[in-house]
């Protein structure tokens, strides 16, 4: 599937070819990210989009797994991810500048993510029991 999808979404001067990419390359990987995800705004290409997902799924998951035990939450990494990717489909992050690195802006939406989870469980467990 991820062969078929490159070939249709290639661009020669925007991704290498798929026998030459490497996803565990940074400059690669930034490189297609940054790409996909401004064809995504751009022309709406959910190809694309499907692309970015594919390429950057186990970088992001590997960033979201370290965070998590970083901060001690117990959330799955894997909805940490799934969220970024739907701001970033659903247009809730469209305004937001690539001035960085994509990588860079995943990790910092699924930072805010944790910290809001983390939040709105504090707060949960501070409200009175309800009683009926």
């Amino acid at each position: 599937m991820l062969d078929e999808r490159y070939r249709r979404v290639w661009s020669e001067e925007s991704l290498p070819r798929l026998e030459a990419f490497d996803p565990r390359d940074d400059a690669q990987l930034e490189a297609a990210a940054e790409h996909l995800l401004a064809r995504f705004r751009e022309e709406h290409d959910a190809e694309a989009f499907a692309l970015l997902m594919e390429l950057t799924r186990g970088r992001l998951l590997s960033i979201a797994r370290r965070m998590l035990a970083r901060l001690a939450r117990s959330e799955r990494p894997e909805a940490l991810v799934e969220g970024v990717m739907a701001r970033l489909f659903t247009g809730r992050c469209r305004a937001l500048p690539l001035a960085c690195s994509f990588l860079v802006l995943a990790r910092g939406l699924m930072h805010q993510q944790a910290l809001a989870d983390a939040a709105g469980a504090a707060d949960a467990a501070h409200l009175p029991a309800v009683t009926g």
